[in-house]
């Protein structure tokens, strides 16, 4: 994901200035920043907005979250959506192989943290806590 592809496609990415710094490889945070934001752009509005966070929670936990406003996960696919190569039928573009959440899975499990999400008909938010 590069800055043109973001400026074609005339989303809006935003990021919180005071972040703290997740607990995990620079490759892999970059890594799993990519694949959410990827995946919040292949299933957003015709004006994609797209927010990135950071919270520092309580017991030293950290937490990355990814909000956008697509058009949502369907409550039947949430078991399925981090399995490797699973598509959702939502996507009208029907970009990519169904690797991106998988891969984010694989990151956040690796350093012993969790992955998951909400999502309604106003958009889906991403949240991956480190511990």
């Amino acid at each position: 994901l590069y800055s043109d592809d973001i400026k074609r496609i005339k989303a809006a990415v935003t990021y919180d200035i005071d972040m703290p710094m997740l607990p995990i490889k620079y490759n892999h945070g970059l890594e799993l920043v990519k694949n959410l934001v990827c995946n919040a752009l292949k299933f957003s509005s015709e004006t994609p907005i797209v927010h990135i966070a950071s919270t520092q929670l309580s017991n030293n936990r950290i937490e990355i979250s990814v909000r956008d406003n697509g058009t949502g996960i369907l409550n039947i696919e949430k078991n399925k959506i981090f399995n490797l190569f699973h598509k959702s039928d939502r996507s009208e573009k029907n970009q990519g192989i169904g690797v991106g959440l998988a891969i984010c899975k694989a990151i956040v499990e690796k350093y012993n943290g969790t992955i998951d999400f909400e999502s309604d008909e106003k958009g889906t938010i991403f949240k991956a806590v480190f511990l």
